[in-house]
């Protein structure tokens, strides 16, 4: 496998009105950390970032139809999320440095080859 990176998933979902977070482990994806550096009135500012790819043919996962509060975090992560203080969706992001909240998915199932999903998540 060229690509040995792990992350854990978890998707909000709301049932008969409880939200809980669906924890899926994913092996063999690409993780790249990213830094946007802007200067503004003479300050450096740094925004943080990761791009996880899915070697996928298939959105599996339901990336597409992503909510403000699903996070992925790298590596295999045990933490349970839920709206308790402590296991909330930013508690779980802060306890863990390489971690975000999911801010974009790009769709790249149609092509050829190479197909693949490619997630950027926020990091701080």
């Amino acid at each position: 496998m060229m690509n040995n990176d792990t992350v854990t998933i978890y998707k909000k979902t709301i049932v008969a009105g409880v939200e809980s977070w669906v924890k899926t482990v994913v092996h063999g994806v690409q993780w790249s950390d990213h830094v946007d550096k802007t200067t503004t009135t003479g300050r450096v500012s740094r925004k943080p970032y990761a791009t996880i790819t899915f070697f996928v043919s298939a959105d599996l996962f339901d990336l597409k139809n992503f909510g403000e509060e699903d996070i992925i975090v790298k590596g295999e992560c045990n933490a349970v999320v839920s709206t308790t203080k402590g296991s909330r969706p930013a508690d779980v992001v802060e306890a863990n440095v390489e971690s975000g909240f999911i801010t974009s998915v790009n769709d790249n199932t149609n092509r050829t080859n190479l197909k693949n999903i490619k997630v950027v998540i926020s990091r701080g």
